[in-house]
């Protein structure tokens, strides 16, 4: 399982071809239960880091939690892509209406698309290096 950078887009339908339309993109406020393990690593100034997930098929929602731990210093991005390459996001740490550090997002539709899904982590500020965890849950 891999994941990748999502950045701040406005929740509601995202706009995208015929195929992908009808993703509604909101703050994730709760784990459905059993959550993922998470997905750890580093970055730093500039970089992009890319991780993939596979959905399997029948499942409705895809929650992603990606957080990392200093202070609001550092200000670091999400981007998702569905399997046929359709960029959702860039989403930020104020995503859901908080400056923490988190970037909590569902993204709901029946069914969610499945395959490879990617995520990219990108550096946009950080000073030296940045520790982050990400962490994806198909329902």
């Amino acid at each position: 399982m891999l994941l990748l950078a999502l950045c701040t887009v406005p929740a509601g339908a995202v706009d995208l071809p015929e195929t992908e339309k009808n993703y509604i993109v909101v703050p994730l406020d709760e784990y459905s239960t059993p959550k993922a393990a998470p997905i750890t690593g580093t970055i730093r100034q500039g970089e992009t880091c890319v991780y993939t997930y596979s959905v399997p098929s029948g499942k409705s929602k895809l929650e992603v939690h990606f957080e990392w731990t200093s202070g609001t210093a550092n200000d670091l991005s999400l981007k998702i892509y569905t399997p046929a390459d359709q960029a959702l996001g860039s989403y930020y740490d104020e995503f859901d209406g908080q400056n923490d550090n988190k970037i909590p997002v569902i993204l709901k539709r029946d069914p969610i698309q499945r395959g490879t899904w990617t995520f990219k982590i990108t550096g946009n500020n950080v000073n030296g290096s940045e520790a982050f965890s990400l962490t994806i849950n198909a329902v």
